[in-house]
C-alpha cells in the first residue's frame, strides 16, 4: 500500500509543476515518505494543488469562450486562419466550454488536456484587420505616445487639436492604452521566470527569447516574415509567419496548464479600446 500511494503521487506531479498551484506555503522541497501519515499529507497537498490548477483552466477557458461569443465581430479562434467573422460560432464556443468543463470533472489526481492550451498564444485573438483599425485610430486620435524612458503616455485632447471639444479620457481607457502597447510586441508566456526552449527564429526575438505577438505596428517587435506571406499592414504573427507549429508550448505544460493571466488582461484592453474609439468615431469626435 505504501508503494502504491508513493507511485500515485509521483505520477501525479510529473505532468505539471504543481508548486505554482499549491497553497500559499507551497510544496515542500523535501518530503517525508517514511510513513503512511507523511504520504497522506503530501497526497492532500498535491490534490489541492491539482484542484487549483483545474479551477484556473476551467475559469480561463470559460472566460475565453464568453469573450469570443460577446465579441465575435472582432475576435476569432486563434487557430482559425480566416480573417472574416463567421456567421455562426456557436460550435466554437460550445467546444471551448466543453473542453473547459473537463476540468470540473477531473477525478482525484488525474489530468485533463485541452487543445486550447497547446500553444504559446491565447486561444482567441483579434482579426488582423481589427488590429489595423485599432492602430490607425490610436494614431489618428493621438491617444498614445512613448516617452524616452519607454513609459506609455496618454496625452490629453486639446481644443487646438481640431476636435469638436476637448475630451478627458476615462482612467480605465488610459490604463487600457498602457496595457495594450506594453503587450503589443510579445506574447506573455506561461511562466516568464523560466525561458522557453529555442523557438523558430522567425517568431523569436533573439535578444530576449520572447515570442513576437504582432508585426507592422508602431509598437511591434520586428519579426522576420516569410516573403510570400509578408503583409505590410499590422498583423498578428501566428498565421503570418508560416511556422505555426513553432508556437507549440513546451511539453512540460503543453495542453495542461493555463496561459499567463496577462493575456486575458491584454485582450480585454484591446476590446475595450476598440469599442471606445469606434464610439468616438460614430459620435463625430475624430480629428479633422
Amino acid at each position: 500500500m505504501h508503494s502504491r500511494i508513493y507511485d500515485g503521487i509521483q505520477s501525479a506531479t510529473k505532468i505539471a509543476n504543481l508548486n505554482r498551484y499549491a497553497p500559499e506555503s507551497g510544496l515542500p522541497e523535501v518530503w517525508d515518505y517514511s510513513t503512511i501519515g507523511a504520504l497522506e499529507e503530501r497526497w492532500n497537498v498535491t490534490k489541492e494543488a491539482r484542484k487549483n490548477l483545474a479551477r484556473k483552466n476551467l475559469a480561463q477557458l470559460h472566460w475565453a469562450a464568453d469573450m469570443l461569443q460577446a465579441n465575435q465581430d472582432i475576435l476569432k479562434k486563434t487557430l482559425d486562419p480566416g480573417q472574416q467573422p463567421r456567421e455562426n460560432i456557436a460550435h466554437v464556443v460550445q467546444r471551448m466550454k466543453f473542453s473547459a468543463d473537463k476540468y470540473a470533472k477531473v477525478h482525484r489526481l488525474y489530468y485533463a488536456s485541452s487543445e486550447f492550451l497547446l500553444y504559446e498564444f491565447f486561444p482567441i485573438i483579434p482579426f488582423d484587420w481589427a488590429l489595423e483599425e485599432l492602430v490607425n485610430m490610436l494614431v489618428k486620435h493621438q491617444l498614445a505616445t512613448e516617452s524616452p524612458d519607454g513609459e506609455v503616455e496618454v496625452p490629453e485632447r486639446r481644443p487646438e487639436d481640431g476636435l469638436a471639444h476637448p475630451i478627458e479620457h476615462p482612467t480605465s481607457i488610459k490604463r487600457s492604452v498602457q496595457i495594450l502597447i506594453i503587450g503589443m510586441p510579445y506574447f506573455y508566456l506561461s511562466f516568464p521566470q523560466s525561458l522557453p526552449p529555442a523557438k523558430h527564429p522567425l517568431i523569436t526575438d533573439k535578444k530576449t527569447n520572447r515570442i513576437y505577438r504582432t508585426a507592422n505596428t508602431p509598437w511591434s517587435g520586428k519579426p522576420f516574415i516569410f516573403p510570400d506571406l509578408n503583409p505590410e499592414a499590422p498583423c498578428f504573427t501566428p498565421h503570418n509567419s508560416g511556422v505555426r507549429l513553432a508556437f507549440r508550448r513546451d511539453k512540460q505544460f503543453q495542453g495542461y496548464e493555463p496561459h499567463n493571466a496577462r493575456e486575458e488582461e491584454w485582450l480585454e484592453a484591446f476590446v475595450n479600446l476598440y469599442r471606445y474609439l469606434k464610439g468616438l468615431e460614430s459620435e463625430g469626435l475624430a480629428r479633422t
